[in-house]
């Protein structure tokens, strides 16, 4: 503290230390004065020394949270995943196919209907006219049946999922099917794969024809964790009875590399959680 008389009324001062040098006013006559002593320059903060190192920033936890580990597991599968891709051009193809045959269906049960009536108004009752009109009658019944079971797999072409999708993941422990925009639209895990098979269907119009199909079954169709597309799930089961089928008009590749790699992954899991794979032929 430094203590002073002001040099105008001789009045008893006492100002800081820190105030020596400055110039003040004085509370008893009003006048200015200077504070007696050297002005102290201001204390700056220490510098560093060259061989000082800087302490070191704040920085938060590098420790994972809940939702790295989440990325983190996320990542993994999917560098782990296997993917099956769809062919666009054999799904045109079938598609071009079951129109091609819904229209020549429908034209002869709508043709021979006609048929029959212009028959019975412009002939005259005869055996002849009898049995050409019951034989007109049969191929129209037999039009109308094939278009009506044409009319299932308008599920799969037009109401389903399945056109616009790109192809089939195989993952560690479930299978999923991805859209053109990549998105999931049909996940299964392993641990609801009851049955996987490879099944080998005979046309019922000439047996000579057969094709294979991959038919998967589940423990639980309502099951939470299972994502199902309910459109080609009801197709699955009315044409071939199970609960997902994979035929070879989906892929660029056999149906049996399709089996052999969705096989080979859910048996992987079974054996890792202590499952029984049960696969048929």
């Amino acid at each position: 503290m430094i203590r002073f008389e002001c040099e105008h009324c001789g009045k008893v001062l006492s100002v800081q230390d820190s105030r020596a040098g400055a110039v003040g006013t004085c509370p008893g006559c009003k006048e200015r004065f200077r504070v007696p002593g050297e002005r102290q320059p201001e204390a700056s903060p220490p510098r560093p020394s060259p061989g000082q190192a800087k302490p070191p920033a704040s920085r938060t936890s590098d420790a994972p949270g809940e939702e790295s580990r989440s990325a983190l597991s996320k990542k993994s599968k999917a560098e782990s995943e296997e993917r099956l891709e769809f062919s666009k051009s054999a799904l045109r193809k079938s598609m071009v196919w079951l129109l091609c045959f819904q229209s020549l269906a429908f034209v002869v049960a709508i043709g021979s209907a006609v048929g029959c009536v212009v028959v019975v108004l412009k002939e005259k009752v005869s055996f002849e006219m009898i049995l050409g009109v019951v034989f007109i009658a049969l191929v129209a019944v037999v039009g109308f049946c094939y278009f009506l079971m044409a009319l299932t797999n308008w599920r799969l072409f037009f109401f389903s999922t399945i056109p616009s999708s790109s192809c089939y993941g195989v993952q560690s422990d479930r299978l999923v099917r991805y859209s053109d925009a990549d998105n999931v639209v049909e996940e299964i895990p392993f641990a609801n794969i009851a049955k996987v098979r490879l099944v080998t269907r005979r046309s019922g119009e000439n047996p000579e024809v057969t094709a294979k199909v991959l038919g998967i079954d589940l423990n639980d169709t309502d099951d939470s964790e299972t994502r199902l597309d309910p459109q080609f799930h009801a197709w699955s089961q009315k044409m071939h009875h199970h609960d997902l089928v994979l035929i070879e008009d989906f892929f660029d590749m056999p149906i049996k590399t399709v089996h052999k790699v969705i096989k080979k992954r859910w048996k992987q899991w079974q054996e890792t959680h202590g499952g029984s794979a049960e696969d048929e032929e």
